[in-house]
């Protein structure tokens, strides 16, 4: 069973935001783009590889869980150097497909008006803006307005993260302790989202990893 990580699985389309070479050298342009076929985590080494289907080619890109975030894409920052662009289902033999459900008429639903995409650093710098000013219902919807999938609940709880150490750090006790509740209740809230017993085990290995760093 292909596992997942953060908004990424098996048949999705992708489409790389941000130049980056994996831990075995490959490196990735921005605006290359194919479907993943399977993801592979080694629970002992903590490495994942992405398998990538660009055309009849299939390229695995290598991430290493523990290394740092500055040097490249990892679970917990694959948002920024990933878009998810639609998903392709492969199918079997054409016996094996669903049959196609009879729809009820629905009402019209009117789109929403979504803001005008960011690029990552101006999204990251109005969240820390938000979070500055203690504005965090703000930061907590805009977050889940613009990340489509579980992975919003544990960067939100990242942010929580980041204000639980800044609050420690200035001696701010009582709001450091409040934070860092905030931090651990959404990381449980990312578990809570898994679809499957392998996307259960990968979101539950994410919320254990990001608990060991509210310590």
């Amino acid at each position: 069973m292909s596992a997942a990580v953060d908004h990424l699985g098996a048949h999705k389309l992708v489409r790389v935001l941000c130049r980056f070479e994996d831990a075995n050298g490959a490196v990735f342009e921005v605006g290359e783009t194919g479907r993943i076929q399977h993801i592979h985590f080694d629970w002992a080494t903590s490495v994942i590889t992405i398998e990538l289907m660009q055309g009849e080619d299939l390229k695995k890109i290598v991430l290493h869980q523990h290394t740092s975030k500055s040097s490249g894409p990892r679970s917990g920052n694959l948002r920024q150097y990933f878009e998810v662009t639609g998903e392709e289902v492969v199918w079997g033999p054409e016996e094996e497909r669903p049959p196609v459900p009879i729809q009820p008429e629905e009402p019209l639903q009117v789109p929403v008006e979504m803001p005008p995409r960011l690029k990552p650093d101006e999204f990251s710098q109005m969240i820390d803006r938000l979070d500055r000013a203690d504005q965090m219902e703000e930061m907590e919807r805009i977050m889940k307005d613009s990340i489509p999938h579980a992975e919003y609940a544990l960067e939100i709880a990242t942010v929580y993260r980041g204000r639980w150490r800044r609050f420690k750090a200035a001696g701010e006790v009582a709001r450091a302790e409040e934070a860092r509740k905030e931090a651990s209740s959404w990381a449980y809230t990312f578990a809570g989202f898994a679809t499957s017993g392998g996307e259960g085990a990968a979101f539950s290995y994410q919320r254990d990893q990001f608990l060991k760093t509210l310590k």
